[in-house]
C-alpha cells in the first residue's frame, strides 16, 4: 500500500517509465484479438416476429370474446414466450429438419475424444441415441433466443447459425412448428371435450330411448282401456290400419330374406320366384344354355371366348336385378316402419287428447315429462357435440407469424470493432494493473517518491547517470558544477540537517540491498565532498568480502583492511599500508585488497574494529562506513549499530523493489528507531529535469 499520494505528474512518470510494458501487453492483446477473429468462424443471427393474440377468439361465434386484464395479457404473453423455449418445441424443430444429420447441430465429438483422436487414439463414441438427440437438443437451444418485443404481444424468434440460409429456414421453423404445436393443442382440447360430451350424449340418448320405449308399452299394455276410456272408434281403426301395415312390412321382411338367401346359393329359379321376377327366369335360363354349349369345348376356340363373355354377362345382368329386386323391398321395409311410426304417434296423440281417468293422466304425465326432459337433454348435448367438431375443425391458432426470417447479410459473431475494441481496453487494463505491479512490487524503482515508499526514508536524493566513462567519484573534484556533484552535496547537506543534535564525530553507514548498487561509489563521492568542505573525513571500505574501494582509486595495497583486523599488530604501526590519504581530496581511506576466502562477520563484531571506531571518532568529523550488501552477507548488520544515519543506494529501475523491503526490514532491526536513513536512487536518467535547472550544473570534463 502506497503511503503517499500519486500525483498527476507522478501518474504520467509512471506510464512514461513502463510505456514498453503496457505497449507490449496492448500489443499481445491485439494480436490475440486478430488471431481469434482469423479463426473463427462467421455466425449469422436471423430473426421472426411473432404476434400473441391474448384473448382467445371463437371462430363460431366471432363476436363473443373474453374480457382479460393486462396483467393475464401480459402472463399470457410471457407464458407463450416460455413455449417458445421448450424442449418441445425444440425436438418439433429437430426432427422437421433433421437436424440430428446436420454438421453444426449435429453429434460431434468432445474436447477430451479430439485430443485422443490427435495422438492416435480412437475414442469410444457413444451410440446412445437418447444422449446423442439431448446433445443435438442442447446444442440447438443454445443457438436459440426468445425475446419478447418490450410489452407489445411481439416475440421475436432468432437463431444463429453458420449459414445465414440455414439461420433463416430454422428460425422460421421454429415459429411455425410453435405455430402448429398451439394448432394441435387447440383441436386436441376440442376432440378431448367431444369425446367426453360423447359419452354423455350416448347415454342421453339411450335414456331417451328408454323413456319413449316406457310411454309406448304403458299404452300397449293399456290400450283396451285406455280406449274404453276414450269412447271413440278413431283407436280401432288407427289400431286395425296399425296391424295391415305391421303384417306388410313382415311379409316383405320375410321376402327380402328369402331373395337374400337364393342369391347367396344362386338359386335363380327360387330368387325369381320371390321377388315376382320373370326377367331373372329368362335369364338364368339363357346362361344355362350358353353353359352347356360351352361344355366340352377347345378353350383355345374363338366362340369358346365369345361363350364365355356372353355367361359373364348375363351373370352380371342376373345380380343386378336381385340387387335392385332386393334393395326395393327394403325400400318397401323402411317405408312401412315409417307408417308403423305415423300410426303408433296418431295413437298416442288421440289417446292422450282423450277423456281419461285422473289416475292414467298422472301415469302418462309422469311418463311423457321424464322423455320431454331426457329429449331436451339429449338435445343440448348433440347440439354442443356438433358445435365441438365443428369447432376442432375450425380452429385457428391464437399466434401468427407476422415477419418471416430473412436470411441475415452481416455475421454477429465476430464482431471486429467490438473485439478490437475490447481486446484494446481489456490490454490496456492489464498493462496498467502490470505497470503499477511492476513499478510498486515486482520491478525496479523507478522515481523517488516510489523509493520513499519502499524505504520509508525521510528523505531520498536522486543521483543523475554519468555519461561516457567517467567516474563518479571524480565528478566531484573534475565536475564540481555538475548535475551529480550537486546531488552528492545535497546529500550532505541532509545528512547534516538529520544530524544537527549529533555531537562529536558522526558514522555514516553506506549500504545496499544487493551487489553493483553504486555504493562504493556513493561513498567516495560523498567522503570527497564532506572533505572538500572542510571536514575532516575517514572512508572505510568495511565491504570485507569483496572491497572494490581501492580499485576505484587506482591503489592495491599489499595488505588490506581485513589483515589488520585479522592482525593488528602485524599490521598495526602509525601509518599503515591500507591507511592512505585520497589523491583527489583530503579525505583518509582506509582499504581492502582481494576477496575473503573466510567468515567476516566476526571480524567486524570484534573490539578490534569497535576500537577503531571509538579511536576515529576523537580525531574526525566524518566516519563514512562502506558496507557489504544486506542481503548478501550479515556482516552489515553488525557495524550498522555504529551507524549514526543510514545511506541506502537503490539502482534506478533495476533493483527489485521486493529485495529493496527486505534489506531494510532487515537494518531496521539492528538500528535505533531515531537513526535517519536516506535513500539514494542512482544512476537515473536525469534529462527530464533539465530544463528546470538549465544554467546551473555544468558538465566539465576531467
Amino acid at each position: 500500500m502506497l503511503d503517499t499520494e500519486l500525483s498527476l505528474k507522478d501518474i504520467f512518470g509512471i506510464l512514461r517509465r513502463q510505456i514498453r510494458l503496457i505497449g507490449l501487453v496492448v500489443f499481445i492483446g491485439l494480436c490475440c484479438a486478430l488471431a481469434y477473429l482469423l479463426a473463427s468462424t462467421p455466425v449469422y443471427r436471423a430473426t421472426a416476429l411473432v404476434l400473441v393474440d391474448p384473448q382467445k377468439r371463437d371462430i363460431l361465434d366471432p363476436g363473443r370474446q373474453q374480457s382479460v386484464s393486462g396483467s393475464t395479457e401480459n402472463a399470457r404473453v410471457d407464458s407463450e414466450v416460455e413455449i417458445l423455449r421448450s424442449s418441445a418445441t425444440a425436438l418439433a424443430t429437430i426432427r422437421q429438419t433433421n437436424l440430428v444429420n446436420d454438421p453444426e447441430f449435429g453429434p460431434q465429438l468432445s474436447t477430451r475424444e479430439k485430443l485422443l483422436r490427435s495422438v492416435g487414439i480412437e475414442p469410444e463414441v457413444n451410440e446412445n441415441p437418447d444422449d446423442l438427440v439431448q446433445g443435438v437438443l442442447a446444442r440447438f437451444q443454445n443457438a436459440i433466443t426468445i425475446k419478447r418485443r418490450g410489452l407489445t404481444y411481439l416475440i421475436s424468434v432468432s437463431v444463429d447459425a453458420k449459414d445465414p440460409e440455414r439461420a433463416a429456414h430454422l428460425a422460421n421453423a421454429v415459429s411455425q412448428n410453435y405455430i402448429n404445436q398451439q394448432l394441435q393443442t387447440k383441436i386436441a382440447a376440442s376432440l378431448t371435450a367431444r369425446d367426453a360430451l360423447q359419452a354423455q350424449s350416448d347415454n342421453a340418448r339411450d335414456r331417451l330411448a328408454r323413456s319413449e320405449d316406457a310411454l309406448d308399452l304403458f299404452i300397449s299394455q293399456n290400450i283396451d282401456r285406455l280406449e274404453a276410456e276414450n269412447g271413440t272408434d278413431e283407436i280401432s281403426l288407427l289400431r286395425q290400419q296399425l296391424n295391415t301395415v305391421s303384417q306388410s312390412r313382415l311379409a316383405s321382411e320375410v321376402q327380402a330374406a328369402s331373395a337374400q338367401a337364393a342369391l347367396s346359393v344362386q338359386d335363380w329359379s327360387t330368387l325369381s320366384e320371390t321377388l315376382g321376377d320373370e326377367a331373372i327366369r329368362s335369364l338364368a335360363l339363357q346362361r344355362q344354355q350358353l353353359q352347356d354349349r360351352l361344355a366340352g369345348r377347345d378353350p383355345s376356340d374363338m366362340t369358346t371366348a365369345d361363350l364365355s363373355a356372353e355367361i359373364l354377362r348375363l351373370e352380371q345382368s342376373l345380380q343386378y336385378r336381385a340387387l335392385n329386386g332386393i334393395e326395393t323391398l327394403k325400400t318397401e321395409i323402411a317405408s312401412f316402419d315409417q307408417s308403423v311410426d305415423q300410426l303408433q304417434g296418431q295413437i298416442r296423440q288421440t289417446l292422450l287428447q282423450g277423456q281419461m281417468s285422473s289416475d292414467t293422466i298422472a301415469q302418462v304425465f309422469t311418463l311423457q315429462q321424464e322423455a320431454s326432459i331426457a329429449r331436451r337433454q339429449y338435445q343440448n348435448l348433440l347440439s354442443r357435440l356438433r358445435d365441438l367438431e365443428a369447432q376442432a375443425a375450425l380452429q385457428i391458432a391464437d399466434s401468427q407469424v407476422v415477419s418471416e426470417a430473412l436470411p441475415p447479410t452481416k455475421p454477429i459473431s465476430p464482431n471486429t470493432r467490438l473485439t478490437l475494441a475490447f481486446a484494446i481496453v481489456a490490454a490496456l487494463g492489464i498493462g496498467l494493473a502490470l505497470a503499477l505491479l511492476n513499478e510498486y512490487h515486482v520491478g525496479g524503482v523507478g522515481s523517488a517518491a516510489q523509493l520513499k515508499n519502499v524505504t520509508r526514508s525521510s528523505q531520498v536524493i536522486r543521483l543523475p547517470a554519468l555519461t561516457g566513462k567517467s567516474v563518479p567519484g571524480d565528478q566531484i573534484i573534475d565536475a564540481p558544477l555538475s548535475a551529480y556533484a550537486e546531488a552528492m552535496r545535497r546529500l550532505r547537506a541532509e545528512l547534516d540537517i538529520s544530524l544537527h543534535n549529533k555531537k562529536g564525530a558522526k558514522v555514516i553507514l553506506v549500504t545496499s540491498a544487493i551487489p553493483s548498487e553504486g555504493k562504493t561509489s556513493t561513498a567516495l563521492a560523498l567522503a570527497r565532498t564532506c572533505a572538500l568542505a572542510g571536514q575532516d573525513t575517514l572512508l572505510i571500505d568495511c565491504d570485507l568480502r569483496k572491497p572494490s574501494l581501492h580499485q576505484q582509486l587506482g591503489r592495491t595495497p599489499d595488505s588490506g583492511f581485513m589483515q589488520y583486523l585479522q592482525d593488528p599488530k602485524s599490521n598495526g604501526g602509525d601509518y599503515p599500508e591500507f591507511y592512505q590519504r585520497d589523491a583527489r581530496s583530503p579525505a583518509a581511506v582506509i582499504m581492502g585488497c582481494g576477496q575473503s576466502d573466510v567468515p567476516t562477520d566476526q571480524l567486524l563484531s570484534s573490539g578490534v574494529f569497535e576500537k577503531l571506531i571509538h579511536d576515529a571518532k576523537k580525531v574526525t568529523d566524518v566516519i563514512i562506513l562502506d558496507s557489504a550488501p544486506l542481503l548478501s552477507v550479515v556482516d552489515t548488520r553488525y557495524i550498522a549499530r555504529h551507524a549514526d544515519a543510514i545511506v541506502m543506494s537503490v539502482r534506478h529501475a533495476s533493483t527489485p523493489q521486493s529485495d529493496v523491503r527486505m534489506a531494510m526490514n532487515e537494518l531496521m532491526q539492528v538500528i535505533e528507531p531515531d537513526v535517519p536513513v536516506i535513500s539514494v536512487l542512482n544512476v537515473e536518467d536525469a534529462k527530464r529535469d533539465m530544463h528546470r535547472t538549465y544554467g546551473y550544473y555544468v558538465d566539465q570534463a576531467a
